[in-house]
């Protein structure tokens, strides 16, 4: 056969169907040497024994349909090959014609076996609805018999294509059937294995035993915390934690998850990194298979200085490692049943699958995480969810869905907060937080972005020099004053930091006295963990101040009820020492069924369940999934003067991504624009909607013509009167 005449699956690189093919075995086989016990015994024997085969059998087939004229034509085009003739009028994807050449040697499996095969594979791509089957046998009939020999070396051909698939395909194979469990893990198995031979990637990257790498780390800190040994002696089992905060959550949760595929996430990317990097590097855990899922996670390794930030990026994308570290959004999309869910949820399934913090979710992102690990449960998937405080409503959910789980409390009994509760706002002890910087790490936390800025500039125009972190910085900026704030923290220094919520989670800061407006509890004792978060603290005077009048974003940032529950418990500390247990019995006081009953707040997440109850199969996107979960009110901008400033090489890194066929160049170019942007909420600009002008043809950025400022973030009071 000339070198004219060869099947193309791939353009960019080019790459026949039978290189393609071989390189979805390669990944097959090491899926199955690395993992291949624990995906077995998530299958019912009568599936069990046939599974590998069956496998094997939908990536013979899954691109067969790829010999069509249509689409040889359009590859040799890109590849600058002459055109074949015989081009139909009407092309058919390649994935619903793949089952073509089965012929009758299929008919030896069950019929819902049959229908397991043949939905993989003509649901391997998604989003394109299935064509009027005349057609489709029209195409088998008039192209395909004629072109089936140049597959000769991939599939055993029958004697004469197979037409009558219609019937399995029509009606799509939902969780209520029996064979659906098999169904999801050879179409999600597919997806991967697919996915990652045309990244070029190994579907699965291990290193030595991560249980052995994190024992070696502790073994310099003496013995195991106890739970670190409740989730060692458990690892077989699923988890609740309740723990405090510096008792070795992170290393716990390792311990648990052993030597198996694990899934680590977090609610914040800063988090979310600072866990990534104490996993992977030399001078801590050193467990170099560790991925970092977030949505600029490219940028983060980049910026950070990793040898090979594109490499770990495009594993870490094909979930390839053993161990991932990620935010919730890139895996928990999967209870939306999108086209293509099968792919996240057939690998949560066979892996470890950590939640830490679930109490700094919003309600509906709440019900999604629950919903997600009922989902799990049900399959036989294992979690561990660890917290600092745990709502009551969600134990209630899990006992009213008998999902099964072993519960801990490991709780400090160290004295770290001492409670002033004021009854008055913050800005009326602004002097009192200036006269304590001078000999002191003041850490002033607000609850919007606004006041925040107001304490800034009083604070500054009363002779003194704080420093400022919240969400409306350019992404650039936000790194610095990240960075800044950790090495303050460190430092033997003084002085004030003025933050929101941001801080709660994502920092791991210790200062030595904590001034902030009062939130939801849950929120609260967060924000208590970045003030004496393992020291113990036996001054006479305390060192948490709480806000209770005033309080910035009562109403839409906290829920109302929600802020005057945690009122009437906090207000019971004033001017005592707060224990660990108190607080956990508080949260467990403020979220119970009885007290959230009739609350905006239970309402949200009682109808964020029953919509996921009532979703239909395929209903959504996997870009619907996404932007519910990431917060679809919000718009990607680039300030006025920031554009300005950098407008030239803006308009350079746009037009690389429209035109340049470089991965990694298009990814850094979207690196700089990222590095110069910023999301915020839609409120924000709805009045202003005629000052966003989008660049170029780049999909989702636009400049505002708001102020900026490097100290203070986007000015959104202000806006530039020349702004054309």
């Amino acid at each position: 056969m000339s070198y004219g005449e060869k099947v193309y699956a791939k353009s960019e690189p080019c790459q026949t169907i039978k290189e393609h093919t071989d390189e979805l075995f390669d990944n097959l086989s090491l899926l199955r040497e690395t993992y291949g016990e624990y995906i077995e015994n998530l299958l019912p024997v009568k599936y069990k024994i046939l599974f590998w085969d069956l496998l094997s059998l939908v990536i013979r087939y899954h691109d067969t349909g790829k010999v069509n004229t249509n689409f040889q034509n359009k590859i040799r085009k890109k590849i600058g090959l002459p055109t074949l003739k015989g081009a139909i009028d009407r092309e058919i994807p390649h994935n619903f014609l793949s089952p073509a050449f089965f012929g009758n040697e299929i008919f030896k499996y069950e019929k819902d076996v049959i229908k397991v095969i043949v939905q993989s594979i003509v649901f391997h791509h998604e989003g394109k609805r299935l064509p009027n089957f005349q057609d489709i046998e029209k195409t088998i009939k008039s192209d395909l018999e004629q072109r089936k020999s140049f597959i000769s070396d991939i599939v055993n051909l029958p004697a004469s294509l197979w037409t009558g698939y219609e019937r399995y395909c029509q009606k799509r194979i939902t969780p209520k059937e029996e064979a659906y469990i098999l169904y999801l893990l050879i179409k999600g198995f597919l997806h991967r294995i697919d996915h990652s031979a045309s990244a070029f990637t190994d579907i699965e990257i291990k290193d030595n035993s991560l249980s052995d790498k994190v024992l070696k780390f502790l073994s310099h800190k003496g013995e195991l915390r106890s739970v670190q040994q409740y989730t060692q002696n458990n690892h077989d089992k699923n988890l609740i934690i309740v723990a405090s905060t510096g008792i070795g959550k992170t290393e716990a949760g390792l311990l648990w998850a052993g030597r198996e595929k694990t899934f680590f996430t977090l609610p914040l990317r800063v988090s979310v990194n600072a866990i990534f990097n104490r996993i992977s590097d030399e001078r801590e855990i050193g467990y170099k298979a560790t991925g970092l899922l977030h949505s600029s996670s490219l940028d983060y390794l980049d910026y950070e200085g990793y040898e090979t930030p594109f490499e770990i990026y495009k594993n870490s994308r094909q979930l390839a490692y053993q161990v991932n570290v990620s935010t919730i959004d890139q895996l928990f999309t999967f209870p939306f049943k999108y086209g293509g869910y099968e792919k996240i949820l057939s690998t949560l399934l066979y892996s470890k699958v950590i939640i830490d913090e679930i109490q700094s979710y919003e309600p509906k992102i709440a019900a999604i995480i629950l919903k997600g690990i009922q989902e799990l449960h049900k399959m036989g998937g294992k979690f561990l969810i660890m917290t600092a405080t745990l709502p009551q409503i969600y134990l209630d959910y899990f006992k009213k869905w008998d999902i099964s789980f072993e519960y801990g409390e490991f709780l400090t009994d160290k004295k770290r907060h001492m409670i002033r509760v004021a009854n008055n706002d913050i800005n009326s002890s602004l002097d009192i937080i200036r006269s304590l910087a001078s000999e002191k790490k003041v850490l002033v936390i607000v609850n919007t972005v606004r006041q925040a800025k107001q304490v800034f500039r009083t604070l500054k125009d009363n002779c003194c020099d704080p420093n400022m972190l919240h969400s409306m910085y350019i992404a650039e900026d936000r790194k610095r004053l990240e960075r800044e704030i950790h090495e303050f923290a460190r430092a033997q220094t003084k002085g004030i930091w003025i933050t929101t919520q941001i801080a709660e989670a994502s920092l791991d800061i210790d200062f030595d006295v904590l001034f902030t407006e009062l939130s939801s509890l849950d929120s609260l004792f967060q924000r208590m963990g970045r003030v004496y978060r393992s020291r113990i603290y036996d001054g006479e005077q305390p060192n948490v101040f709480v806000f209770t009048q005033g309080c910035s974003g009562i109403g839409s940032i906290y829920d109302k009820d929600i802020f005057s529950f945690s009122r009437e418990e906090i207000c019971r500390f004033d001017g005592l020492f707060l224990q660990e247990a108190d607080k956990v019995a508080m949260v467990r006081s403020v979220y119970s069924k009885e007290r959230l009953l009739n609350t905006k707040y239970f309402e949200e997440f009682k109808r964020a369940i029953q919509i996921l109850e009532n979703i239909m199969d395929y209903e959504l996107s996997k870009q619907d999934a996404h932007h519910i979960l990431r917060d679809i009110y919000s718009a990607r901008i680039i300030p006025i003067e920031i554009y300005e400033q950098y407008s030239d090489e803006i308009i350079e890194k746009v037009k690389i991504l429209m035109t340049s066929k470089d991965k990694i160049e298009r990814l850094k170019a979207e690196q700089f624009i990222n590095d110069k942007s910023m999301d915020i909420p839609y409120f924000r600009v709805k009045g202003v909607n005629a000052s966003l002008t989008p660049i170029g043809r780049l999909k989702g950025v636009c400049i505002a013509n708001y102020k900026y400022s490097h100290y203070e973030g986007l000015l959104f009071d202000e806006t530039v009167s020349n702004f054309i």
